[in-house]
C-alpha cells in the first residue's frame, strides 16, 4: 500500500488470499497452513513491476520482505454455478454472463430455464418450483477480464446465489 500511495500512477493489484486466487502448489498451501513460511502471492500490473521490485529491494533491511519469484500470468480461469427460483434474481445473474469481458470466454455455459405452469400460485407448498434457472460453466482468458468478472460476481447483490471456484492462474516463468 505504501508503494501504491507513493507511486505517481494508479495500478491494479490483487493478493491471493483476498481475491480468491489459488496457491500455486500443494507444498505452498501446506507451508502456509502450518505457518512454516508466510508466502503472499501478489498479482501486479507489468507497468508497476520494475519500480515495485526496486522499492522492495531498497527497503529489504527495514521491512524484511523479499520477492521469491516473478512470473507472467498467461491466462486465468474459474468455475461457477448457480440455481435460482426467482425471475428477477435470474435476470441479474444472467446479466453478469451475457456479455463476457474482452478477452474472456465462457466454456460449457448453457443456462437452463424451467417453468412449471402447474406450480404457479402454490410455490411454497409445491414439490416443484414454478420457475428455476440453472447454470454452470468455466470462465477462461485474460487475467484482467477474468478477475473483473470474478469481482463483479462477488460484489453483486445476488452473490450468495452464485458458487465460484478459486481463480486458477496459468503462469510462465519470467526469465
Amino acid at each position: 500500500m505504501g508503494f501504491l500511495y507513493g507511486s505517481s500512477k494508479e495500478f491494479n493489484y490483487f493478493f491471493h488470499r483476498k481475491s480468491g486466487i489459488r496457491r500455486e502448489t500443494l507444498k505452498e498451501f501446506l507451508k502456509e497452513l502450518f505457518e512454516f513460511d508466510n508466502y503472499t502471492h501478489l498479482c501486479l500490473e507489468n507497468t508497476a513491476l520494475p519500480k515495485f521490485l526496486q522499492a522492495v529491494d531498497k527497503s529489504r533491511d527495514k521491512i524484511g520482505l523479499n520477492v521469491k519469484s516473478v512470473k507472467n500470468i498467461k491466462s486465468a480461469n474459474f468455475e461457477f454455478s448457480y440455481e435460482v427460483f426467482n425471475k428477477e434474481i435470474a435476470a441479474e445473474i444472467e446479466s453478469l454472463f451475457e456479455k463476457p469481458h474482452k478477452g474472456v470466454n465462457l466454456k460449457d455455459y448453457k443456462p437452463e430455464e424451467q417453468i412449471a405452469k402447474d406450480a404457479v400460485g402454490i410455490e411454497g407448498y409445491a414439490p416443484v418450483h414454478a420457475y428455476a434457472l440453472k447454470g454452470s460453466g468455466i470462465t477462461d482468458g485474460d487475467f484482467g477480464g477474468v478477475m473483473e468478472l470474478y469481482l463483479n460476481i462477488k460484489r453483486c447483490k445476488e452473490s450468495e446465489s452464485i458458487k465460484t471456484g478459486e481463480i486458477i492462474l496459468n503462469l510462465e516463468d519470467r526469465s
